[in-house]
This record gives C-alpha cells, structure tokens and sequence, in this order.
C-alpha cells in the first residue's frame, strides 16, 4: 500500500519486514509506543505471529528532548564502546557486566537481562551526557 505521495506505509512496512525477518522481540524507545497497536493489529490482519514489544525510557538532554541526531546530541565514541554498554546497563537498572570486547559484555548482559528491573520513567540525561 502506497500513500498519496507514493511512499509505502511505514506501519505495513515495519509489520512485513519484521515477519520476513522472524523477528520475535521487539525493543524500542518508549516514544514509539504509540505505534505498537497499530503493528499488532495490521499483524493480526496479515496472519503473522504477534511480538513480544518491549518499550524503554528514553535517553534525555536536560531540555527533555530526547538524544538524537534531530536536536544535535553529540555522537557516541565507539572507541569507548566497553564503557558505553556499561552505561547504559547502568541507567536500565541491569547487573554489570565484566569489562571485555563489546560483543562479550553483550553476551553476558542477555543473559542477566531483567525486564522487571528498567525503572518507569527514568531520565538517562546524567548518564549519556
């Protein structure tokens, strides 16, 4: 389905792509939540299996904007990307990790991972800044 001006509709989009994909988990910025019946019901429509939606705090400056390209957040130092994941454990309430190669921490942090832990409303803007 394609709007007026021709673009594909970003709710059909997202729904097809993540079924041809075998998406399962969906994990996104709590600012998105309003799309998530949107995606389920046009999933339901289409007879693709329902997700699992998971819908965070965002990351905020001291404006309440939320950290992004759009309002010029700075990017982040890959270089420090050990440190980073730490940080952002940190501000979703998670256990550390050791510090190792990124692609270890993220190892270990998914196997730690408490949903039940992130803290409704938190304001990440000390942690990211």
């Amino acid at each position: 389905l394609k709007r007026r001006d021709g673009i594909i509709s970003y709710q059909l989009a997202v729904v097809v792509d993540d079924a041809l994909q075998g998406i399962t988990h969906v994990v996104r910025g709590a600012d998105l939540l309003d799309n998530t019946a949107r995606q389920i019901w046009l999933g339901q429509c289409l007879n693709v299996p329902q997700l699992n939606y998971c819908h965070i705090p965002l990351a905020m400056n001291d404006q309440g904007q939320k950290l992004s390209k759009q309002n010029l957040a700075k990017p982040l130092d890959l270089t420090q990307a050990p440190q980073l994941i730490q940080q952002a454990l940190q501000a979703l309430n998670q256990p550390t990790v050791e510090v190792d190669s990124p692609q270890r921490m993220l190892v270990q942090a998914v196997s730690q991972w408490d949903i039940n832990r992130i803290l409704k409303g938190v304001q990440f803007d000390q942690v990211f800044e």
